[in-house]
């Protein structure tokens, strides 16, 4: 089963968020695929720093799961998301993607969201790990 990395950067109650390369109007959270020989935290450590132009100093574990596939062809993935909690630099965009800052509303939404199903239950995990951090909240 392959094996794929995230990383979770949240600043001022926003999201780190990436656009996928081939549709700017969908949005993701920074991470890939784990190549041979890398640990699953050294991948999405990587992937940010490719993706997004961030340093992650340290991060914590999330979670780890399974993620059923998509479409009949696809494979199933084991995910691992990390939470950034120190972090450099400022997030530019890549080859990879545009870079914006987004809402939990935002980036669980099918309209922007990618994976918005997986981007809403890696948020919820989050939340439960994480209490003490919040998201903004439109409105308020």
């Amino acid at each position: 089963m392959r094996k794929a990395a995230v990383m979770l950067i949240v600043k001022d109650g926003l999201i780190l968020a990436i656009s996928r390369r081939h549709d700017k109007t969908k949005f993701g959270l920074p991470g890939g695929k784990v190549e041979v020989n890398e640990t699953m935290y050294d991948a999405a450590v990587r992937e940010t720093l490719e993706e997004t132009g961030v340093e992650v100093i340290l991060a914590e574990h999330i979670f780890t799961r399974v993620e059923p596939k998509e479409h009949p062809s696809g494979e199933d993935f084991y995910t691992y998301c990390y939470h950034a909690v120190a972090w450099e630099g400022e997030p530019k965009d890549s080859e990879e993607g545009v870079i914006k800052w987004l809402t939990e509303a935002e980036l669980t939404s099918p309209e922007i969201g990618a994976f918005a199903d997986y981007n809403k239950r890696t948020l919820e995990a989050f939340k439960v790990k994480f209490p003490n951090i919040s998201f903004f909240v439109e409105g308020t």
